[in-house]
C-alpha cells in the first residue's frame, strides 16, 4: 500500500545513469521513496520476510519476446517452497492509479505451474533464468497459496461457498493491511469462473447472495456486515490465475474514503 510502481521514472530511465546508484531496484528507494520496479519489491520482500526468519530468495526470471525480465521471490514455509511476486500484487503505478489502494493475492505462494500462467506473451517473466538457477525446483504445493489458505479457492459454481466467501472476507478485513475493500475469489479454472461471473451478474445475484452474506456476518461482527451493504459494484478478472475480484460501493466505505 505504501509503494508505487515508477512507470514514469522506468520510462525516463533515470536508473540508466552509471555515477548513481540503480534508484528504482534498490532497497532503499522500497522502504524511504516509495517507488520502485520489479526489482525494488523483491528485494524488499526478502528483506521484510527474512527479518521475521522467513528463507527468502530473489529471483531474476527469463525474458519476454521484448527482452523485459521480471524479479520476484522464491519463499520457504515449513518445509514448503513457493514463488510470490510482490509487483504483480500492487497496481498502483505512476502512470496509472486506477485501483491505487487495492492488493492483490493472485501470486502468493503458488505452485509453479500457477505461477508461470500468464498472458501476452508475458509467461517467460516469471519462469527463473536457468542460467542463473539450472537446479531451481519446480514446487508444487499448495498448502499456503493464499485463496486456498483463506479457504476461497472453488472447485464448482456453488452459491453457499460463495455466501461463506463473502462473510469471511468481511470478518477477516483489515483496511491497514488489506487497503480498499474488495472480494476475491479463485476459481480453479477459467471457464468456471467466467460462468460464475455471469451466473452471479444475472437477476441481481450477486446482491443476493451479499444480503445472505451481511445477514449471516452480522451475528459476529455489526461493523463488517456493513462491508456487505452493497449498492452498486465493479470487478476484474484474470483469466491467467482465474480470480475475479469485487468492489462494493456502499455507505461506509464512501465514509472510509471522506
Amino acid at each position: 500500500l505504501t509503494l508505487d510502481y515508477d512507470g514514469i521514472g522506468l520510462d525516463a530511465k533515470i536508473d540508466k545513469d552509471l555515477t548513481r546508484d540503480d534508484a528504482l531496484r534498490s532497497l532503499y528507494n522500497a522502504l524511504v521513496e516509495h517507488k520502485v520496479v520489479c526489482a525494488g519489491y523483491a528485494v524488499a520482500m526478502q528483506y521484510l520476510l527474512q527479518s521475521i526468519g522467513i528463507v527468502c530468495g530473489y529471483v531474476i526470471s527469463e525474458c519476454a519476446p521484448d527482452g523485459i525480465c521480471h524479479a520476484f521471490n522464491i519463499l520457504k514455509i515449513g518445509k514448503y517452497c513457493y514463488y510470490l511476486d510482490a509487483t504483480w500484487g500492487d497496481a498502483s503505478n505512476t502512470k496509472n492509479n486506477k485501483y491505487k489502494n487495492s492488493v492483490f493475492y493472485k501470486y502468493v505462494c503458488v505452485p509453479y505451474d500457477e505461477f508461470t500462467r500468464s498472458k501476452n506473451g508475458l509467461e517467460p517473466m516469471h519462469i527463473p533464468r536457468k542460467q542463473f538457477y539450472p537446479t531451481l525446483e519446480i514446487f508444487k504445493y499448495t498448502n499456503h497459496e493464499y485463496y486456498r489458505y483463506h479457504k476461497a479457492y472453488l472447485n464448482s459454481y456453488n452459491e453457499q461457498e460463495i455466501v461463506r466467501i463473502l462473510s469471511e472476507t468481511a470478518l477477516r478485513y483489515d483496511k491497514k493491511e488489506m487497503g480498499d475493500f474488495s472480494i476475491s475469489i479463485r476459481y480453479s479454472n477459467a471457464s468456471l469462473m467466467k460462468f460464475a461471473i455471469d451466473s452471479l451478474n444475472s437477476k441481481n445475484k450477486l446482491y443476493e447472495l451479499l444480503d445472505d452474506a451481511k445477514a449471516v456476518t452480522a451475528k459476529k461482527s455489526k461493523r463488517a456486515a456493513k462491508l456487505l451493504d452493497c449498492k452498486s459494484y465493479s470487478y476484474s478478472y484474470d483469466e491467467a490465475t482465474a480470480v475475479v475480484s469485487y468492489y462494493l460501493e456502499n455507505s461506509s466505505n464512501e465514509e472510509d474514503k471522506k
